[in-house]
């Protein structure tokens, strides 16, 4: 799919004010319901048969990542991300699958296993805790996600303010914060896109709960939390998340 891509500012972190910050990678999102009789299985056989087909055009895969429900009231079963480094790589990406024949019948496959909705971010990530991977090396994590609207008043310098601060307060945390956090910002929009969305990566639900006692009992995560909510009004959902689909070369 190809879509029209405004220029939108995310958060960024820790840049020197003379300096531009780097240009945020891009994602697209799949937001997804199964369709009736289908499942996880499914989805990962529709994601074997895409792999295959992609090596048979020639096309590289990108790394792609899935999240399935684990808390919240999110009207989604799933949802899938593929990630591409920047705006320019992604259209690389789609020139190079545009019309091959192949790809048309892998994406005819996922359309029997789920309705989904289609959009693209921006993403940066915030914080990556000292000697691990931002993705937390593919193995299966725990998502505490953020769905955000800015606070009335609120605007793009406060959120560059809120960014830093988010990193510095996780950097002091040490091993008992989470892999890493992330902010995306809508490209495409719709009905029930929201503003901003953080996201944090944890080992499991214990290492979750081990960096939320942290942030409510200590000084400087209670000053993170008011300068969070004085910024952005969320809605919270919790996922488990892997990644489904290693990069290749084409």
């Amino acid at each position: 799919m190809l879509f029209a891509l405004p220029l939108i500012a995310i958060m960024s972190v820790g840049v020197n004010a003379a300096e531009p910050p780097p240009p945020p990678g891009i994602v697209e999102v799949f937001g997804c319901n199964y369709n009736d009789g289908k499942d996880n299985d499914d989805l990962m056989a529709a994601r074997d048969y895409f792999v295959k087909q992609s090596e048979k055009a020639g096309v590289p895969t990108q790394p792609s990542y899935v999240w399935n429900l684990y808390k919240g009231g999110i009207p989604l079963d799933f949802v899938w991300f593929t990630a591409h480094e920047s705006l320019a790589a992604f259209g690389a990406n789609a020139d190079a699958g545009f019309g091959k024949e192949e790809l048309d019948l892998a994406l005819e496959r996922f359309n029997t296993v789920g309705s989904c909705q289609a959009g693209m971010m921006t993403i940066r990530d915030l914080f990556v805790r000292e000697g691990a991977e931002a993705d937390g090396g593919g193995a299966p994590t725990l998502v505490s996600s953020s769905a955000c609207s800015f606070q009335p008043g609120a605007d793009e310098s406060d959120l560059r303010d809120l960014g830093d601060h988010i990193a510095g307060v996780l950097k002091g945390m040490g091993d008992e914060a989470p892999i890493s956090v992330y902010g995306m910002r809508p490209i495409t929009g719709g009905p029930n896109i929201r503003d901003v969305y953080v996201f944090n990566l944890n080992e499991s639900a214990s290492a979750w709960s081990g960096f939320i006692a942290n942030l409510v009992t200590s000084e400087a995560g209670q000053r993170l939390g008011r300068h969070f909510d004085s910024v952005l009004d969320c809605d919270q959902s919790m996922w488990g998340a892997q990644r489904v689909i290693d990069p290749q070369e084409g």
